[in-house]
């Protein structure tokens, strides 16, 4: 998952910083977030998907993304 949002934000053209206001919260919690780091909590999930225009699978098989635009 953590992957897949890097991936699409840098697809988006924004930065850690950019992301984070847009969803309100600090570059840092971006950046740990991205680097597995502390917990990752479904609202954040929820607004970041939100944030790149995502959908978020979860099957058994495992999680994917895809872009809505």
């Amino acid at each position: 998952l953590t992957q897949s949002i890097i991936i699409v934000r840098k697809q988006r053209g924004l930065t850690q910083e950019q992301l984070g206001n847009l969803i309100g919260v600090k570059k840092s919690q971006i950046c740990s977030i991205e680097n597995c780091k502390g917990t990752l909590m479904l609202s954040i999930i929820m607004r970041i998907v939100k944030a790149l225009n995502i959908e978020v699978i979860l099957t058994s098989e495992g999680i994917t993304i895809k872009s809505i635009i």
